[in-house]
């Protein structure tokens, strides 16, 4: 691929993600628009908050909008927080990205609420990098790669609604890619990604492990550096704030979760078909990680927590697929990797398609009509062609035999 048309295709993919920003865009309210705020909680948000009167376009809102609140006060000292957040203590472990917003804004509460609203922005751009310059965008299997990973639901609900899971995820992503040779950034990287939010704390054994290549001494200083920082914090959080008597279900036996979404839409398919395709899609990347165990693999070690949660997590983490896409983002990530890294010929192609094909709801929904027909065209056509690579080459396998 020559450079003029990587160039191309890099401002293809960095155009959705600044449609989905700029679209909420207003002179009046700048981006307060993206975290989702709710007519239902903002008579109860923090005086600051209702000062600033952000737009509140649906009844609930969604998470942003209470880890925005958070911003204002990272050290969780206002004490109208307990009754401005839904669950302040719950909401408090995720402080990585409040406090980088309150960093950036300079504690200024408008310029917090912006940097919040915007920041996922920029992590999705340090990935883009990350990707650029660890793997790059020259075959076709690196493009694909690219677009599993950046256009994914779970990447863009992220960024539509400033959330934590892309900023986490891509901080510990980033730590892996640097595990190899700067072992103590790595670590420090991910103990980072578990202060943005605390189930990255299940990429650990990425780096926390022993066989040949690690030995045990070396988890006596790895342990500590990747644990202290979030547990540390958990204890301020657990002494500053009240305990929340919300039970929130998150967890079922084993499948049940999941189930519980498939089998309503198989009888009825009362909602849109991407809610019951995109499970399955979740499913078949579970189904990689049982089936191609790599314990030799730091990406298979980073992805396999991730799946055993998937089959756990109870159905209110499956009630909509921009919920648990989101949140299972770190194993749609680490499954593409290893799919690149691992998988040939039509082997790829199946696992691929299959994986993916239903988690780029968001990409369709957000983009602008000219994008995603352009866009799809092209991925159907990079598809084509690797399988016709492919064939080509079993072909002449079979002469040379």
């Amino acid at each position: 691929m020559s450079r003029r048309c990587q160039i191309v295709f890099l401002l293809l993919l960095a155009a959705l993600p600044v449609c989905i920003v700029t679209k909420e865009f207003s002179t009046e309210h700048g981006f307060l628009d993206l975290p989702l705020f709710g007519k239902a909680f903002l008579p109860h948000a923090l005086p600051i908050v209702q000062e600033i009167d952000p737009p509140a376009r649906s009844e609930h809102g969604y998470d942003g909008q209470f880890y925005a609140q958070l911003a204002l006060s990272p050290l969780l000292t206002d004490p109208d927080l307990p009754r401005a957040c839904d669950n302040v203590q719950f909401r408090a472990r995720r402080i990585g990205l409040p406090m980088l917003a309150y960093a950036v804004g300079l504690g200024q509460p408008v310029w917090v609420l912006q940097a919040y609203s915007v920041l996922n922005l920029f992590f999705w751009w340090a990935l883009l990098g990350a990707l650029a310059h660890f793997v790059g965008f020259a075959g076709v299997r690196e493009r694909l790669l690219a677009v599993a990973i950046l256009w994914t639901s779970g990447t863009l609900t992220s960024v539509e609604r400033s959330l934590a899971d892309l900023p986490s995820m891509t901080i510990s992503l980033c730590g892996l890619l640097l595990a190899e040779t700067h072992v103590v950034t790595a670590g420090g990287l991910l103990a980072v990604a578990a202060l943005f939010r605390e189930t990255s704390a299940l990429s650990f054994p990425a780096l926390a492990w022993i066989d040949r290549e690690h030995p045990p001494r070396r988890l006596a200083w790895l342990v500590p550096l990747l644990v202290a920082p979030v547990t540390l914090w958990f204890v301020y959080v657990r002494l500053q704030t009240p305990r929340h008597s919300l039970e929130l279900n998150l967890f079922s036996f084993p499948f049940v979760g999941w189930w519980e979404k498939i089998a309503p839409q198989l009888t009825r398919r009362p909602q849109p078909l991407v809610e019951l395709l995109a499970p399955i899609a979740i499913f078949v990347q579970v189904t990689y990680f049982a089936l191609r165990p790599r314990l030799a693999s730091r990406w298979w070690r980073w992805g396999c927590g991730w799946a055993a949660l998937a089959v756990v997590v109870g159905a209110p983490i499956w009630e909509e697929q921009i919920g648990f896409c989101r949140i299972l983002l770190p194993l749609t990530v680490a499954f593409n990797v290893l799919v690149y890294q691992h998988e040939r010929n039509r082997h790829y192609v199946l696992w691929f398609l299959f994986g993916n094909l239903w988690l780029f709801e968001r990409a369709i929904a957000c983009s602008p009509r000219w994008l995603d027909r352009t866009c799809l065209i092209w991925l159907a056509f990079e598809c084509w062609h690797h399988w016709s690579a492919t064939k080509s080459a079993s072909a002449s396998a079979q002469v040379l035999e």
